[in-house]
């Protein structure tokens, strides 16, 4: 890589690049029955030991091309190598609780790479790497949309950015770390109409996820029997809400605002508390969550899952021992839970066969941390911006790419 030469020939690249985005495509429907077949021989920390392990061959490898080259090397590269190998390290290792995520930073590292190998047979100028960033990024974008497209696949905003942050570390040690020859200044204004279109790309896919909301969701699936199953998914793509704070509860989120919980509550309690009542038993939790989903019916379903995060904390604390660290919190999230929905579906539970004895209640009380609680339920809502103000921020992101494209990406059209 360090004294790699371009040439035009750049068939050979793409075709390598395309197969791997082929890879990673066409594993999404079959990656969960893999990952459930491999656990029942090894442990799931496996995927990220292999990460691990690859992340030392490339650095290995790397350091072993930089030392080759005696005559051009200078102590400033290393740091670059070494530097990038440990923030992977660091973001893989962060994720060691669910290690298949860490799997990201394999597959889009190896995608940057290849991305600046085919793109180096054409550009020549600092912009190869930020292209090589944007393609990964479309890629890795796809790549959740298809996820949230497939039956028990989700769409994670985290992993679209897992795959860029692989793809730009790649680029900041090529960069950093072997420095090519041939990436040199200006930049050629083809270059940035390339990153111009990539980049409106980019916020356009950006917009088909933002405004895929459970709304929009019901409104297409109910009308496309191919698609209905998407009315069914457990996660939606986006979701605008409120986060909340109360003192007794805490801070917790809503596709509601406090009045609309309080009015669907007073309407709804009767209906509502049977609904749950039917599926009272915690072992038809799951088929709960796929009838009653935030696009099907929002209100129950987040009464539910507060509800499910109470109980899950009460079973929790019965088996910790007094001294764990974790008895205290197991005490404030039961308690919290249960205050929420006391305070904010105060029919619905009280008809339903989900209330708390007051002894029970009092004990968690006593025994809870001090902490202010932030609920986890629904907590991948949108509450910082509402739809409105995320359709102008798009907005400008697209203008900015206008007068960029037209104040240095239309030199030499020409010439092109």
């Amino acid at each position: 890589m360090a004294q790699l030469r371009p040439n035009n020939d750049s068939r050979g690249a793409w075709l390598a690049v395309a197969g791997w985005i082929g890879a990673i495509y066409l594993a999404v429907p079959f990656a969960r029955s893999f990952q459930a077949w491999l656990g029942c021989f090894c442990d799931r920390a496996i995927f990220l030991w292999a990460v691990i392990f690859a992340l030392g061959l490339g650095t290995g490898y790397a350091l072993i091309r930089l030392f080759r080259e005696r005559r051009t090397i200078k102590t400033t590269r290393l740091p670059w190598i070494i530097g990038v190998a440990g923030v992977f390290l660091w973001n893989a290792w962060q994720l060691r609780a669910n290690p298949e995520e860490s799997f990201h930073y394999f597959e889009y590292g190896l995608l940057g790479l290849l991305v600046f190998w085919a793109l180096s047979r054409r550009c020549r100028d600092p912009l190869i790497y930020l292209l090589a960033v944007l393609i990964a990024l479309l890629v890795g974008t796809g790549d959740e949309i298809l996820q949230w497209l497939t039956p028990g696949r989700f769409f994670d905003a985290r992993d679209i950015g897992f795959n860029a942050l692989a793809s730009a570390l790649i680029q900041i040690g090529i960069a950093g770390g072997f420095r090519p020859a041939f990436v040199q200044w200006p930049i050629d204004p083809r270059s940035v109409r390339w990153g111009c279109g990539l980049a409106a790309a980019q916020v356009l896919l950006s917009a088909l996820c933002l405004f895929n909301t459970p709304q929009r969701v019901q409104l297409y699936a109910s009308r496309i029997p191919s698609l209905s199953y998407l009315q069914f998914k457990e996660n939606g793509m986006s979701e605008y809400g409120c986060r909340h704070f109360d003192p007794e509860t805490g801070f917790f989120y809503s596709r509601f605002t406090l009045a609309e919980l309080k009015t669907l509550d007073a309407r709804r309690a009767t209906e509502a508390a049977e609904l749950l009542d039917r599926f009272h038993d915690p072992r038809k939790y799951g088929e709960f969550l796929r009838t009653y989903t935030p696009i099907t019916d929002p209100f129950l379903h987040e009464i539910r899952v507060h509800l499910y995060r109470r109980d899950h904390y009460l079973h929790l604390i019965s088996k910790t021992p007094a001294q764990d660290a974790s008895f205290s919190y197991g005490h404030l999230a039961a308690f919290r839970e249960n205050r929420i929905a006391e305070k904010y579906f105060p029919e619905t539970l009280k008809q339903s066969h989900y209330s708390l004895k007051s002894n029970v209640v009092d004990s968690l009380r006593r025994k809870m941390d001090a902490t202010i609680y932030v609920s986890a339920v629904s907590a991948g809502l949108i509450t910082r911006l509402n739809e409105v103000q995320v359709g102008f921020l798009l907005a400008v992101l697209m203008g900015i790419i206008g007068v960029v494209y037209w104040r240095y990406g239309r030199k030499n059209r020409v010439h092109d």
